[in-house]
């Protein structure tokens, strides 16, 4: 409805409205806060995406479908303890479960942010486009890295990923241009296509022996690469897995590839 309404600098909501639709405000890059009134019950996906300008998110305390507690600067779905929707003040309570599918997506001044132990689920394209940001941690109740979560955070330079994540989701590091390690544990199994395409800076990884296969496009375009070993348990190796590759000097194929 008000997408890319670049000179949009405020927004009041009747209290007779009752849902905000998919990407509603999407790239609306002044407003500077959003007040949720009780009456809305419906918050659909990206509404507030891209708003980079947002410090403050409240949800009247009478809403019955969502809340801000602890003046945490977020909306809040309250009965599954989702964080469906943040912005660069945000300061994620301890009693979230969840991060909704782009819950900062595009929320270009965060600088790090703190994921409480309790998280168990971080969804797609959650941090998509935070290009500032440097650091993150990942609870240990996470088990999947999603399609695109990180994609296009051009300041990550490191991730340290917890022994109990089994996948690496399609794209999900796309465009992590200054990401230079990351450490993928032994629990991991699959990694989708292009998880790490276009990490420029991404000079050394270690696979580990519990993948089976390597898809497509994973590593490409990663120009600082210059070795890489594939574990023995690997039997299939994609298309445009290694692709634009051109400081890679070696590669050590093990007898499992057929």
């Amino acid at each position: 409805a008000f997408a890319q309404c670049e000179s949009l600098r405020s927004i009041t909501f009747p209290n007779n409205l009752s849902s905000i639709g998919n990407r509603a405000f999407w790239n609306c890059k002044l407003i500077p806060s959003i007040i949720i009134p009780n009456s809305i019950i419906e918050i659909g996906d990206e509404a507030f995406a891209f708003c980079s300008s947002i410090t403050k998110m409240e949800v009247d305390e009478n809403n019955p479908v969502y809340d801000s507690r602890d003046n945490c600067n977020a909306i809040i779905h309250t009965t599954t303890n989702t964080l469906i929707s943040g912005c660069q003040k945000t300061i994620i309570p301890e009693s979230i479960t969840n991060i909704g599918n782009s819950a900062f997506h595009g929320c270009l001044n965060i600088t790090s942010i703190t994921l409480p132990e309790q998280i168990i689920a971080i969804g797609k394209w959650a941090f998509a486009s935070c290009v500032s940001l440097t650091s993150i941690n990942i609870p240990k109740g996470v088990k999947h890295i999603e399609e695109r979560t990180f994609s296009a955070c051009e300041s990550l330079r490191s991730i340290d990923l917890p022994n109990t994540i089994t996948s690496i989701g399609d794209r999900s590091f796309y465009y992590c241009s200054s990401l230079n390690s990351i450490s993928i544990p032994n629990t991991v199994t699959i990694i989708d296509d292009y998880a790490f395409h276009n990490c420029f800076s991404l000079s050394s990884i270690t696979i580990p022996n519990s993948l089976l296969s390597i898809a497509g496009g994973v590593f490409c375009e990663c120009k600082s690469l210059k070795s890489i070993v594939i574990p023995n348990e690997v039997n299939k190796i994609e298309a445009w897995t290694f692709a634009g590759c051109t400081s890679l000097k070696s590669i050590t194929l093990p007898n499992s590839v057929d």
